[in-house]
């Protein structure tokens, strides 16, 4: 079941000025204000990521905080992660959970390109596979 009103759109305000407008869902505001060390407050909720993007454009175009760099709507969308399917606790079971973290990092080798400098991959490629060969745990 989805959850209603899941979407907002925050403010960040500085010295009681707003200084950055946002969408999110979950803790994207508690997260945003300990991390900058500001406060910040929801102005609205919605159902739909999209209303909510759209609600972002407007509040930017009014508020015009000095942080924003675009006119919104053009952030990450929301997604949830995939649970677990039965088959991966069935591998976990026979190759332990280390090998089997290493095993699907080597079957997506655009993630190691993506989270690493291209002169390591190699070497963490070489890392993965030597946990994968060598003795169950």
């Amino acid at each position: 079941m989805a959850e209603p009103w899941r979407f907002y759109v925050y403010v960040l305000t500085d010295a009681n000025e707003v200084a950055y407008v946002g969408k999110g869902s979950g803790r994207r505001l508690s997260v945003q204000c300990r991390n900058r060390g500001c406060e910040g407050y929801e102005l609205a909720r919605f159902k739909r990521e999209r209303d909510a993007y759209q609600f972002e454009r407007e509040a930017i175009k009014e508020f015009r905080p000095h942080i924003n760099r675009h006119p919104g709507g053009n952030g990450s969308r929301a997604t949830r992660a995939k649970p677990w399917r039965p088959d991966d606790w069935k591998e976990i079971k026979e190759l332990g959970s280390r090998r089997h973290v290493a095993k699907w990092l080597l079957e997506r080798p655009w993630l190691l390109s993506l989270a690493n400098h291209p002169s390591e991959v190699g070497e963490i490629r070489l890392r993965l596979q030597r946990v994968l060969d060598g003795p169950r745990c």
